[in-house]
């Protein structure tokens, strides 16, 4: 028995001299994490209904004003204005055409060359949009070898009636809504909205602007995709996705309304 005793003893010494070799580290100090800013290229563009597509004649260079076209049909003043190749797109707005130029209201922000670039002169505006018998459409698309973060999109409203959560900005409710829908090799609607209590019951943030002595009604309604529904929308130009919303109804009555999306290229 003693002997036994002895070499549990022998053991237990052993065991305590391998763990006496063994180090922890304890910090008591907090550690300083730097987390970095996403520096990609960032955008704001109007969602906008085709008009007509201009065949660019000459090269743009980077900070142009005035793009050379085969025709200006569908390019009235104030219409929108995309100019996109493979990896690059802008937009602006006509300020006035003859029957070959648009001059446009801001600088051309990259080269654009006459070999690979396509121009669509579109209405940003949707209370042009009687979309009753023919449902209207308003949309964007990536360029081809380009993909977007879509991280919120903003719904703006000028009337000259006042507006409350009943009214879709200062109307009677909408008979069918207006639809928003990511198309990305399927189809999925993400919100309907028949009237102003809609944009809040989809999450976005509702602001009321009261009427100036001299100017109109607003609304402003801001959804961040991620801070509501837990990530952002992906839209990848190579397989031509596309974020758009949709018109069932007469909007022609309102003073003015956009819509517009938010975010940033993604990069490698």
């Amino acid at each position: 028995m003693l002997k036994l005793k002895y070499i549990l003893i022998s053991l237990v010494l052993l065991l305590l001299a391998g763990c006496s070799n063994t180090s922890i580290a304890v910090v008591n100090e907090p550690l300083d994490v730097s987390i970095q800013d996403y520096m990609g290229e960032a955008f704001s563009f109007f969602l906008t209904k085709t008009l007509s597509n201009p065949i660019l004649t000459s090269d743009i260079a980077q900070n142009d004003l005035v793009i050379d076209v085969d025709t200006t049909t569908g390019c009235t003043n104030f219409k929108a204005v995309d100019i996109y190749d493979d990896k690059h797109y802008f937009q602006g707005l006509v300020k006035s055409v003859t029957a070959t130029t648009i001059t446009l209201t801001s600088m051309v922000d990259a080269d654009f060359s006459t070999s690979n670039t396509i121009i669509k002169c579109g209405e940003w505006d949707l209370s042009t949009s009687n979309g009753i018998i023919t449902p209207e459409i308003f949309s964007i698309t990536p360029p081809t070898n380009s993909s977007w973060h879509i991280i919120s999109t903003v719904f703006n409203c000028l009337d000259n009636t006042v507006m409350d959560s009943a009214t879709f900005c200062g109307i009677p409710a909408l008979t069918n809504g207006i639809s928003g829908s990511v198309i990305d090799g399927y189809t999925k609607d993400l919100f309907l909205i028949y009237n102003n209590n809609g944009f809040v019951l989809r999450g976005f943030d509702l602001e009321y602007i009261p009427k100036a002595p001299s100017g109109v009604y607003g609304l402003n309604s801001k959804l961040i995709f991620k801070d509501n529904y837990g990530a952002v929308i992906e839209l990848n130009g190579n397989t031509g996705d596309t974020w758009r919303a949709i018109n069932r109804d007469d909007l022609t009555s309102i003073s003015e309304i956009a819509i517009t999306v938010n975010g940033h290229y993604i990069t490698d």
